[in-house]
C-alpha cells in the first residue's frame, strides 16, 4: 500500500493524526504499525478489516494511541486471506503537542 498522510517528513499538531493509505484491490485486511524512531520500539501494531476502513480508493484510521512527542514512523501491509503481501517503506512524521 501507498501511504497518503501523515506524509514522510511531516510535523503533526497534536498527538492522534489520522493516518490514511491508498486501498488495494482485492485487500480483505491491513496490519498497521507505528515505531519511535530512537529505538525502534513498537508503539502500536493492529489489523484492520479493509471493509471497515476502506472506501473504493483510501482507507484511514484514526491513531489507535495518543503519541508523546518525538519523531515516529509508520508502515502498513495488506493482505488477502491469510498471504500477507510486502509492507509499504515507512514514513517518518514528528508529533509536536
Amino acid at each position: 500500500p501507498v501511504q497518503v498522510s501523515p506524509e514522510n517528513g511531516a510535523k503533526t499538531n497534536g498527538n492522534s493524526p489520522k493516518f490514511e493509505w491508498f486501498a488495494v484491490t482485492g485487500v480483505t485486511e491491513y496490519t498497521f504499525e507505528i515505531k519511535k524512531v530512537s529505538d525502534n520500539s513498537v508503539v502500536s501494531k493492529g489489523r484492520y478489516s479493509a471493509e471497515n476502513r476502506c472506501d473504493t480508493t483510501l482507507c484511514s484510521i484514526p491513531s489507535p494511541v495518543e503519541l508523546a512527542s518525538g519523531e515516529y514512523k509508520w508502515h502498513v501491509v495488506g493482505w488477502v486471506g491469510d498471504v500477507r503481501g510486502e509492507f509499504s517503506k515507512y514514513f517518518t512524521f514528528t508529533v509536536n503537542e
